[in-house]
């Protein structure tokens, strides 16, 4: 089952970075197969004298039939604190990503939540999976999101696949394809 919300950013959300991942580094733990070489950047915050965050960045870009589709992949690892698992958790989660589309001035969006079943990531990890439709000018992008925690809650994935929405067909089907090529172990 899915469900469809359409809602109005505002204009003042607070900028949020998105989750990292980290793709055949020891860092996150974490293999896929990208199509083109990505981009790369990693970061460490010291959130409180015992917990630090370590984030690592990965993007792609291709084009397809003039238009760019973007490949975006993430990890976040707490060291000193876990995360929980749950659903306020995950709301959080998804509010950092819209805040993120605000700051780039998206102001109006639409999307589908799935539940597991549905989902195209069916592993035995938690996770979330979401299709957004965003509108900027007259301009519309579909993203192709999904959420991952691993088993010990120590580290947050974050998989978008992004286009125009001409080519969301496209962006659909290399959403599919990369997270079929996922390997992320449990712990």
């Amino acid at each position: 089952m899915q469900f469809t919300k359409k809602i109005l950013l505002p204009l003042a959300l607070a900028s949020v970075a998105l989750i990292p991942l980290s793709l055949s580094a020891q860092e996150c733990g974490v293999n896929a197969e990208f199509k083109n070489i990505p981009q790369v950047a990693k970061k460490t915050y010291q959130l409180s004298e015992q917990v630090s965050l370590y984030t690592k960045q990965y993007l792609s870009s291709q084009s397809v039939n003039s238009a760019q589709l973007a490949t975006f992949v993430s990890c976040q690892r707490l060291v000193g604190a876990n995360y929980t698992g749950a659903e306020d958790e995950w709301q959080r989660i998804f509010d950092n990503s819209l805040s993120e589309l605000a700051t780039k001035g998206f102001k109006e969006v639409e999307f589908v939540s799935y539940k597991k079943d549905a989902q195209r990531y069916q592993g035995e990890l938690l996770s979330k999976e979401y299709v957004v439709e965003a509108s900027k000018g007259a301009t519309k992008q579909t993203f192709y999101m999904l959420n991952i925690l691993n088993e010990n809650k120590a580290v947050l994935f974050n998989i978008v696949v992004s286009a125009d929405s001409s080519i969301a067909k496209a962006a659909e089907d290399e959403f599919i394809r990369f997270v079929g090529t996922l390997d992320i172990p449990k712990q």
